[in-house]
């Protein structure tokens, strides 16, 4: 890029460039989401950790750049506070450009926070999974006990039937 086509940009391109930042570091996020959940499924914990690590990475990286939005935001117009505030006061032709941006970026983000709960919920269930199989394992490696049954109840004994009183 030249000086002369950096210094012809509006603040307003400024920012529509920033958001595409924004929406990569976005992207980025939903792939490891994605390889997340597919480490969860495979109960694969080397997959698990490396995709923990771009994850944290990406929403790090968001986050920073997030942060950023608002100086870009307040360089095309001081009085707003947000997307959709300045939208509303942008011409027809800048406010559709802004409005794309800011729908990916919203689509983006609701798609990053359900994958991030149904990764949650893979979590919970092969925790579950996991727990349960261990129980059954400690169970089974216990063998029998004189004192205590399989199911953890005290045994004093044989069981008895019924005595028949009536002779």
């Amino acid at each position: 890029m030249t000086g002369e086509t950096a210094s012809a940009q509006t603040p307003l391109d400024v920012l529509i460039a920033h958001l595409g930042v924004e929406r990569d570091h976005l992207i980025a996020l939903g792939a490891a989401l994605d390889d997340e959940a597919t480490a969860l499924r495979q109960l694969s914990l080397d997959a698990l950790l490396d995709a923990g690590r771009r994850k944290a990475a990406a929403a790090e990286a968001h986050t920073h750049i997030a942060r950023d939005r608002l100086a870009r935001l307040h360089a095309v117009d001081p009085e707003c506070e947000t997307l959709g505030a300045l939208s509303k006061r942008l011409a027809e032709v800048d406010r559709d450009r802004l409005d794309a941006m800011r729908g990916e970026l919203i689509a983006l983000l609701e798609s990053a926070a359900e994958k991030n709960a149904w990764n949650h919920a893979f979590a919970e269930s092969g925790k579950a999974l996991i727990g349960g199989t261990l129980r059954v394992m400690r169970g089974r490696a216990a063998g029998a006990s004189a004192t205590y049954g399989n199911r953890g109840r005290i045994q004093t004994g044989e069981r008895r039937g019924r005595v028949d009183r009536r002779a």
